[in-house]
């Protein structure tokens, strides 16, 4: 998921005023994505990490982006808006319903346990293919912790939308595609006492609502 967003935002580098040098460290972090991504911010472990990594291949690196890959998440625009989803067995969805979706506003309203989770995760699940939930939760086996505990079982939610000819098209789970359309719980939660922060933890929140902290590093005014 990072190294695709990260592909995706390396195409803006492309535009005209961007440095060479900033396309090279933008290059040295895709080639060592793996050995970057995991040092975290703390401590400067991570800027301290491209710093070592530029000294030793500085002079060897290229400053040419390199086109998107289809397999990197090209983008596909077919689906403008969702009409509806078709969900369960599927975690708190013991039976097979059907959702409609085809509104500028959609509330989901009910007391604990009627399955607002549920529906949220199913959307996730039929845009994305996985539950960020699950993977926090350390399923190994996402059908273990996505199944209905009633029938043991869960199905695959059908999403439908409206293409851009106005006709209706299935979704295809395309997790570069659709990742930004999830905000995930835990920033809600943090970005709704903003207020008790002082100022430079209040601008900390904005940038993790937005998924700005986890990107590999911050030069030359971009993130990268």
């Amino acid at each position: 998921m990072v190294k695709n967003e990260y592909l995706r935002f390396m195409q803006t580098l492309k535009a005209e005023g961007v440095s060479s040098g900033v396309r090279k460290i933008a290059n040295l972090v895709i080639d060592h994505l793996d050995e970057i991504q995991p040092l975290g911010t703390a401590q400067g472990r991570r800027a301290k990490k491209i710093a070592e990594l530029a000294s030793k291949n500085w002079d060897e690196l290229s400053d040419a982006i390199k086109e998107l890959a289809d397999d990197a998440g090209a983008i596909d625009e077919t689906v403008k808006q969702l009409k509806s989803i078709k969900v369960g067995p599927f975690r708190g969805f013991s039976k097979e319903e059907t959702l409609n979706l085809y509104s500028s506003l959609v509330l989901i309203y009910g007391p604990n346990g009627s399955g607002k989770s549920s529906f949220c995760e199913a959307l996730e699940y039929g845009l994305l293919g996985s539950v960020e939930e699950a993977q926090s939760k350390r399923f190994a086996n996402q059908p273990n912790y996505l199944k209905n505990v009633h029938v043991n079982r869960f199905v695959d939610p059908v999403i439908k939308g409206v293409n851009s000819k106005d006709e209706e098209a299935l979704v295809i789970p395309n997790e570069t595609l659709y990742r930004f359309c999830f905000v995930e719980k835990n920033r809600v939660d943090s970005f709704s006492r903003i207020a008790a922060h002082a100022p430079a933890k209040q601008t900390e929140l904005i940038s993790s609502l937005f998924g700005l902290v986890n990107r590999p590093g911050f030069i030359g005014g971009r993130f990268i």
